[in-house]
């Protein structure tokens, strides 16, 4: 069990007025227990979940299948299990919220995960409890993570560090996609990843034309750009990042990696605790105005358990930074009269002084003038 995030979320769960919170996805059971199922991801029938008061009091229900697995990593939570043959889990669940004597209690849930048809089922089995939104407090949690979090994330970003150098390593001309693949493929295992969300690759003549999906057969040829985009997790936690090569190597190659290095610099000197992410995406494309026209995606995002987490940083969106987010940057600088575009991505963390890079940039600092040289 994560005693952390556990403590976080009880104590959220009785400041928000609620008798019980139930942890319902994967990202989120993983959250609380450190147990990740992979296999739910394509089996969502496959449930388990782990219901929480604001005392700390936890029960749990899991797939017959998969129970005496965890069990073995719960032995303090008493555990029911089910049949995705025989029961119905939203039965096992009103049962184990009758033992916790929540039957007619207030209780937050994952309306974003449950299904419809669970919510009736759930409902009609428990009429006297009183089922609300429960996803925000998880979210909002989720944004700033725990010392041990960040640890695992630390892990993790640099494992895709050295697992794109090693598919960078074989992009050459001639060089098959699905080749580049597998060289990513080995690195992220070879390194102690435990799964991968994202692999996938694009290249052609001009990258502004190339979004990353499923390798072919296509073999890279002159004059190509290439899109690398990677995501391993590990314990269920994830680090993305993107990096973009040119065949061959062009004169103004290294000018164009610096603009990028730049950009992701003058990001992380805009972003620190307390920072409005509003002001940062002004501030920040008023420096990147003379080389782009607006970004097509938002500046950064959080990550964590899922890919993509709360905060988001657009114009549209105010939300103050706090110490311990974790963010993918992804300050991406496009060359409309090359057709160029510069796409990278990148991991940080928000500490105490403000921004930690964690993939992809050696320590040092940049000024804003630099961009525009």
């Amino acid at each position: 069990m994560n005693d952390d995030t556990l403590a976080k979320i009880a104590a959220a769960a009785g400041e928000s007025g609620l008798d019980a919170i139930i942890a319902m996805s994967l990202e989120n059971f993983a959250y609380l227990t450190g147990i990740f199922m992979p296999s739910h991801h394509s089996m969502r029938a496959r449930q388990s979940m782990l219901a929480v008061t604001p005392d700390g009091a936890a029960m749990a229900f899991a797939l017959d299948t998969e129970a005496e697995a965890i069990a073995a990593r719960l032995p303090d939570v008493p555990l029911t299990s089910w049949s995705e043959h025989t029961d119905n889990a939203m039965d096992t669940l009103a049962g184990i919220l009758w033992d916790m004597s929540l039957s007619a209690a207030r209780i937050g849930i994952e309306t974003d995960y449950l299904s419809a048809s669970d919510l009736l089922a759930l409902g009609e089995a428990l009429p006297k409890a009183e089922f609300v939104a429960g996803e925000q407090i998880f979210a909002t949690a989720r944004a700033i993570k725990t010392g041990r979090e960040l640890e695992l994330l630390r892990r993790v970003s640099d494992l895709a560090e050295r697992s794109i150098e090693a598919a960078l390593d074989v992009c050459h001309i001639a060089t098959p996609e699905f080749q580049i693949a597998a060289a990513m493929t080995r690195a992220i295992y070879a390194n102690g990843a435990h799964g991968c969300a994202e692999l996938a690759l694009a290249s052609g003549p001009a990258t502004a034309a190339c979004a990353p999906a499923a390798p072919g057969s296509r073999a890279l040829a002159p004059g190509d750009k290439c899109v690398l985009a990677l995501a391993p997790q590990i314990d269920g936690y994830h680090a993305a990042i993107r990096r973009t090569v040119e065949l061959p190597p062009s004169r103004d190659r290294e000018g164009r990696d610096q603009r990028a290095l730049d950009a992701t610099r003058v990001l992380a000197s805009l972003i620190h605790p307390g920072a409005s992410t509003a002001e940062i995406c002004r501030s920040y494309l008023k420096v990147v105005a003379p080389l782009a026209p607006p970004p097509k995606a938002a500046l950064a995002h959080g990550i964590g358990l899922g890919l993509r987490e709360g905060p988001v940083l657009t114009p549209a969106r105010d939300v103050e930074l706090s110490q311990g987010m974790v963010l993918v940057f992804q300050p991406w600088i496009l060359n409309q009269e090359e057709a160029f575009e510069l796409r990278r991505t990148d991991m940080a963390a928000l500490t105490a002084d403000g921004c930690e890079l964690l993939t992809g940039i050696d320590e040092g600092t940049v000024s804003i003038a630099a961009l525009n040289r």
